[in-house]
């Protein structure tokens, strides 16, 4: 992680606008539920997922290079740890990823060294919807 957890209040204030990465249609799933909260608070957002599906009038496509790219300034990342350097690599080809969110759990040095090399900023191992409570 190369963002300061002091530095997340600015996050949300200036990403009022993301995608989230593996966002799934399944209530049950963490992404979902964490992404209809983050919604109920007031962000607008863009979702990834490799099916075409409706998820509570979120826009949904297959690829990151189909994000509006104001939208994929940050993206918040549901991909298990194996799967990230992928991720980081469609970030890098899509162009405009400022910021990358690698929810709780997920981590790998390569691909986060990787980002950083390409410029962009990361955040791993961490909730964006338990940073974001903290920050209110």
């Amino acid at each position: 992680m190369n963002v300061h957890a002091s530095e997340f209040p600015n996050i949300f204030k200036n990403y009022p606008q993301y995608t989230v990465y593996g966002l799934s249609p399944d209530p049950s799933k963490t992404s979902h539920r964490i992404s209809m909260n983050m919604k109920e608070f007031g962000f607008q957002l863009y979702g990834v997922y490799p099916k075409d599906v409706t998820i509570a009038n979120i826009p949904i496509v297959q690829t990151l290079q189909n994000v509006p790219k104001e939208y994929r300034k940050m993206v918040n990342v549901f991909r298990r740890s194996e799967k990230i350097i992928d991720v980081v690599e469609e970030a890098i080809e899509a162009g405009g990823v400022e910021l990358l969110w690698f929810q709780l759990g997920i981590t790998d040095e390569k691909a986060e060294t990787k980002a950083q090399n390409h410029g962009i900023k990361v955040i791993s191992d961490r909730c964006i919807y338990v940073e974001y409570m903290k920050s209110k």
